[in-house]
């Protein structure tokens, strides 16, 4: 069922919310309460959106996955898969504004739940790549799509956890070649060769 624009309001005061504090507070648990009292809600209408903190995080995910497969597929729809490094300066794009929130939240208790969410919203730009790229099983599909996923999340995150001098920039361009190069290596007789020009 499709939510009302007042709905979807709510839930991404809710989900604002929760990253606010989630860039304030590096030391302790976030309780619904704080989350509900940020967001200028009541805790009842915190529960007709969200069932737990885990369940805006699941929402957070999905949103994340898609704005990042969305941007994939828009972008190998102009440039072709030989270009396929460039794709991680768009990615830049979408962490430079948000480079002090996403530095906040993962030196906090969630850590471990914002790399999963890395990793899944990663995922399924990847799986795209291989099948649409590569000429690939299901299984070497999956193999790629984890490899590769687990790869670059470690990467973005430990970055996030510490930046110290190294711009975002750079990350992205280490990871593109390792990622490409990665790709390409293991599977060179499996590529497409008519989508490389």
């Amino acid at each position: 069922m499709k939510k009302d624009i007042r709905s979807l309001k709510t839930e991404e005061a809710i989900s604002e919310a929760f990253l606010t504090l989630l860039a304030q507070n590096t030391s302790k648990r976030i309780t619904i309460s704080a989350i509900a009292k940020q967001a200028r809600i009541g805790r009842k209408t915190f529960y007709l959106h969200f069932s737990s903190i885990e369940d805006i995080i699941s929402s957070l995910e999905t949103n994340i996955e898609k704005t990042i497969y969305q941007r994939t597929v828009s972008f190998f729809k102009v440039h072709p898969v030989g270009e396929a490094v460039l794709i991680f300066n768009d990615l830049n794009t979408l962490i430079q504004p948000n480079l002090s929130l996403l530095n906040g939240i993962a030196n906090t208790a969630y850590f471990p739940s914002f790399r999963d969410l890395c990793k899944k919203a990663i995922a399924s730009s990847v799986k795209y790549f291989c099948q649409s790229f590569l000429t690939l099983t299901s299984q070497e599909v999956a193999f790629n799509v984890d490899f590769f996923s687990s790869g670059i999340s470690e990467v973005y995150t430990s970055f996030f956890k510490n930046p110290g001098q190294t711009p975002v920039e750079k990350i992205g361009q280490q990871v593109a070649n390792a990622v490409m190069s990665g790709l390409f290596g293991f599977t060179k007789s499996g590529l497409k060769m008519e989508q490389v020009h």
